[in-house]
């Protein structure tokens, strides 16, 4: 029986699914539907202010847009959607029982204060009930140190059918919204990702609740101390978006970067030089302007 974890207090518990890469073939019933979904949502994220181009990826011809990208072949329809976009559409995408290359599900933890050895503790438990096990059934597993706190463990091989990572998610993302958050993220692939989605329909949980149960239970199955799943009280929430879309990150290079060189420009009087190289005509007033 695995220990609790450390009662750490938890200020919010997120999760949900992270990563979607799935086919259908041409011939299934209601492909061209579902492909006809897959564009609809990267066009959605296209709507949202991504940018939107023709690419061929992993042998299929479509569109990609702001990390994710549907396409075909000659026999086949493919999706690949990321972070948030994974979340949302996958309610959608499993609805034709597509095959899965690869899903991540995963949970952030944001702590009230923060935590620097969340992967060091993952990993000490992992050796501890590691080898506890003969040695033809130990598994693979590592640690990777930052030297600015942004520890990473892996649990599982790289090419193993299911894999799990822990991470510091504020070193790794850097933004705002992940101040003082770990993520625990458990990928599976192929049978394994079918047969999670299949499971999930049987159960009929919430698909943020059915994405901490399974990243609970993978990690507690393996001797680690899973800290949300002993805090009844923290409510479980959907994904967060945070990821800044094509549109925001050019508002935002207007503001930091050619914002102040137009001040410093125009204080030197350079103003109508400015104007010419951004291809603005002065207009002369009227006599009645």
């Amino acid at each position: 029986m695995n220990k609790a974890a450390p009662l750490h207090a938890i200020e919010e518990v997120r999760s949900g699914v992270d990563w979607i890469s799935a086919t259908l073939m041409r011939d299934e019933a209601q492909s061209a539907a579902w492909y006809a979904y897959c564009t609809n949502c990267v066009l959605t994220v296209h709507r949202e202010g991504n940018e939107l181009e023709a690419r061929s990826m992993l042998g299929f011809h479509g569109l990609k847009c702001g990390g994710c990208f549907t396409g075909e072949n000659e026999q086949r329809y493919y999706v690949q959607l990321a972070g948030e976009y994974a979340d949302r559409f996958y309610q959608g995408i499993d609805r034709h029982t597509p095959h899965y290359s690869r899903l991540d599900l995963q949970v952030t933890v944001k702590y009230r204060e923060y935590q620097p050895d969340i992967a060091k503790g993952v990993y000490r438990d992992f050796l501890s009930a590691n080898t506890e096990l003969s040695a033809p059934s130990r598994r693979k597993g590592y640690i990777i140190i930052g030297s600015d706190g942004g520890d990473t463990c892996y649990l599982g091989a790289p090419s193993s059918r299911q894999r799990c990572r822990i991470y510091n998610k504020a070193k790794q993302s850097e933004a705002q919204a992940y101040e003082r958050c770990w993520r625990y993220e458990v990928v599976l692939r192929n049978e394994l990702a079918r047969g999670w989605a299949d499971a999930r329909h049987h159960i009929g949980l919430p698909l943020a609740e059915s994405c901490l149960e399974t990243v609970g239970q993978w990690l507690e199955a393996r001797g680690i101390s899973v800290p949300f799943r002993f805090r009844g009280d923290v409510e479980v929430l959907p994904k967060l978006r945070t990821l800044p879309t094509d549109v925001e990150r050019k508002l935002e290079w207007l503001r930091t970067q050619v914002k102040p060189t137009v001040l410093y420009l125009t204080e030197l009087g350079f103003e109508s030089i400015l104007l010419e190289a951004l291809g603005i005509e002065l207009r002369p007033l009227g006599p009645c302007e």
